[in-house]
């Protein structure tokens, strides 16, 4: 019973030294680091939850460890491998971001509407305008991006505002009709709006005056100066021109005013 505890204390000793013989042969660790940047391939390719590549990672740097006295191209080849893992769990990161952020994103939009705006231009009337003459106006949403999904804009309301026509001398005083608009704008709610459309606003403009809109939805505030300035050499006698901007930061969103 001794002579067979000794024999097979013997092989475990041999097989100890072969194994270990064989795992520090260059062409293991050549093998190993194959592995690992053809694992990190497939990860590059298909992006796993965030942590797999961590994971990953901290097998490769036992697998490292347990390597006694590489050469020096191998370790190189070993912080590569690191390096491609690293970048594995970066983009890993980035996408979980992304898609968490698209998530929300839709989940804002479906309770809270889009986060675009309404525009609002004064159309040209089909005769000669005089002074006084009525312009339709249209109304327009579009998506600020094609890329994003496209929401409603919801409870959106409108307050229109007559403002100072072009030379108007503000030591003189307002007329009353803008003292009247400022003090008691005309309301008009529109309610829910769909993307990707045109009407028919619910009020109309006058040839020589200018206005001022002020547009608030369920997700944001605008404000939007129209004017129709009177001017010989524009066709018809008259210019449009119009600006909306984001109220929070006064940001121009779109159109230009003169």
């Amino acid at each position: 019973m001794a002579r067979f505890a000794l024999v097979l204390l013997r092989w475990k000793i041999v097989l100890r030294e072969n194994f270990e013989a064989l795992w520090q042969l260059t062409e293991v660790g050549l093998w190993l680091i194959f592995g690992g940047l053809t694992l990190s391939a497939l990860l590059l390719y298909r992006l796993p939850s965030p942590g797999i590549g961590v994971a990953v990672m901290g097998v490769v740097a036992a697998l490292m460890a347990a390597r006694v006295n590489p050469r020096g191209f191998e370790k190189a080849a070993w912080m590569i491998l690191m390096s491609a893992l690293l970048v594995v769990e970066i983009l890993a990161v980035r996408k979980d971001r992304n898609e968490h952020d698209a998530a929300m994103a839709n989940l804002l939009g479906q309770t809270m509407g889009g986060s675009g705006y309404l525009t609002f231009f004064p159309t040209f009337p089909s005769n000669n305008p005089a002074s006084g003459d009525v312009w339709p106006v249209q109304a327009a949403y579009f998506p600020k991006s094609s890329s994003e999904p496209a929401f409603p804009l919801m409870d959106v309301n409108v307050d229109f505002y007559i403002r100072p026509s072009k030379g108007d001398a503000y030591n003189d005083g307002f007329s009353k009709e803008v003292m009247d608009s400022l003090r008691t704008p005309a309301h008009y709610t529109l309610g829910t709006v769909i993307p990707t459309t045109i009407f028919a606003a619910p009020f109309k403009m006058q040839s020589g005056k200018r206005y001022q809109l002020r547009i608030t939805t369920r997700r944001d505030f605008f404000y939007e100066n129209v004017n129709i300035d009177t001017d010989p050499n524009a066709p018809g006698g008259y210019k449009v021109s119009w600006c909306l901007y984001r109220y929070a930061d006064n940001k121009l969103l779109d159109g230009k005013c003169e």
